[in-house]
């Protein structure tokens, strides 16, 4: 007995204070990480949203003195506007869509592929979808109304012909890739994502792709095709 008395008196060694140090370290850096990290993202996100107000406010004075709209955010640069870092420090593009009921809300609408939110608002990736499709199926229909006719071609042609620039379509949008193609909206998942809905049957489905049909006003998986229809209000998007 005294000798385990003796034993307990000689307290920790160096090297056990060393390890018992180095495993609070990690717990520490484990908790204290991922905390950082949100951190960062929330403020690279407010920064994003910053900086587009300024694009915005810069737009409304470009309208002002030229009678236009920019054709591009380098438009703004150019004419001294904004700076050339005026963009999203998460490297996301930013896209103005325009839309087919008034011309002022061009310059409101300015999306991010990152943090595609309106300026006002978080919005959900399958809330974006709604917008960000019902715009795409705005302006196919005002084409239409206007040309008598839809826009034919390869995707980045009609987006042109819609006043949209390819380049900035060519990335999806909250895990959803938009392509114009005529008189149809196909929408695929974007990378590292996938979509899920419910067919007319209740019956979920991942389909590769998901189509719209301007001539019928309906949603289909995967091919314009009877009984392919889709509830398109139970679209889910999930990352894998």
């Amino acid at each position: 007995m005294r000798e385990i008395n003796k034993m307990n008196k000689k307290g920790f060694t160096l090297i056990e204070i060393m390890v018992a140090m180095a495993v609070i370290g990690m717990v520490t850096v484990s908790m204290v990480v991922p905390a950082f990290l949100n951190h960062v993202e929330t403020a690279k996100k407010n920064i994003c949203i910053e900086n587009r107000k300024v694009v915005e406010h810069a737009e409304d004075r470009y309208l002002f003195d030229f009678g236009k709209h920019s054709t591009s955010l380098q438009d703004l640069v150019d004419e001294g506007y904004i700076k050339k870092d005026a963009g999203c420090p998460s490297g996301g593009i930013y896209a103005w869509f325009p839309s087919a009921e008034t011309d002022s809300a061009y310059q409101a609408n300015l999306g991010c592929s990152v943090h595609w939110s309106s300026v006002e608002e978080e919005a959900s990736s399958e809330t974006v979808f709604m917008e960000t499709a019902s715009d795409f199926i705005d302006l196919l229909r005002e084409y239409f109304e206007e040309n008598g006719k839809y826009p034919k071609g390869k995707w980045q042609k009609v987006s042109e012909a819609l006043g949209l620039d390819p380049d900035e379509w060519a990335t999806g949008v909250e895990g959803v890739v938009y392509r114009p193609k005529g008189d149809q909206l196909v929408v695929k998942s974007d990378k590292g994502y996938i979509l899920y809905v419910d067919d007319i049957s209740g019956n979920e489905q991942d389909p590769k792709k998901i189509v719209y049909s301007l001539e019928e006003d309906v949603w289909y998986y995967d091919k314009i095709k009877e009984g392919k229809e889709v509830d398109i209000d139970t679209l889910r998007i999930e990352e894998k």
